[in-house]
């Protein structure tokens, strides 16, 4: 009789298992349902999502990347996980995610500072002032942000905020940067005439160009710092 028991104990153990697995999607379906009217029930659905600190990437962008709607359960949500996720959009430096109570979900973007715009193999890159190239761009696009280009750049990519800010206070607006040789930069002006800087302190070498501040540009074709403590003025022939 024990034997007998244990048979049928096992055969029905058998059935059981050959039922749960033809009946997979079944039982999957009445868990997600069962889990989803226990989020709705104690509050744990999402009802809100608030983002902020967005100047560039589009809404729709981060709302895609979360994978979410409204009303979805946010039983088993992994914030980190979704932090992740959101730092992976061209724009987003750094993100913090917050889940508050009555399902609300709170995004604050961190987004990276454009610099200027790298030419590198053909492409062009929207990069930061650290270097990081973080979206690709057409040619044209961003018109109002210095173009850079020339081997060893983004090595000495620092040097240059201070540079555009001396020279900017010499009222010369600048619309290209070039990398000499992976040594120096070529510094070009709207005003129609480029700075030879050279590759030791060219911060510095731009002070010789104070005394130079009310010279008339027209016709001007480039500014030599190359040797210390003396300037070369080229013009148009």
């Amino acid at each position: 009789m024990i034997k007998l028991g244990n048979f049928f104990f096992v055969l029905f153990f058998i059935v059981f298992l050959l039922i749960c697995y033809l009946k997979k999607d079944y039982f999957n379906n009445k868990l997600t349902y069962l889990l989803l009217s226990y989020s709705n029930y104690v509050g744990m659905v999402l009802n809100e999502v608030y983002i902020s600190g967005r100047k560039h990437e589009k809404k729709e962008n981060i709302v895609a990347i979360l994978n979410m709607n409204v009303g979805d359960s946010i039983f088993s949500l992994d914030i980190e996980m979704l932090r992740k996720r959101i730092n992976s959009v061209a724009w987003i430096k750094d993100s913090k995610v917050y889940l508050k109570p009555l399902g609300q979900l709170d995004i604050v973007l961190f987004e990276y500072i454009p610099f200027g715009v790298l030419k590198d193999k053909g492409d062009y890159y929207l990069i930061n002032n650290e270097g990081i190239k973080f979206k690709t761009i057409e040619h044209l696009e961003f018109p109002n942000l210095v173009r850079l280009y020339g081997e060893g750049l983004i090595i000495a990519i620092k040097e240059l905020p201070p540079i555009i800010k001396k020279l900017e206070q010499l009222n010369l607006q600048i619309t290209k940067i070039e990398r000499v040789h992976s040594r120096r930069w070529n510094v070009f002006t709207k005003q129609g005439f480029y700075i030879k800087l050279p590759n030791v302190s060219p911060e510095n070498s731009i002070d010789n160009l104070y005394p130079l501040n009310n010279i008339e540009y027209n016709n001007l074709y480039s500014i030599d710092l190359r040797i210390d403590n003396r300037i070369s003025l080229k013009y148009n022939k």
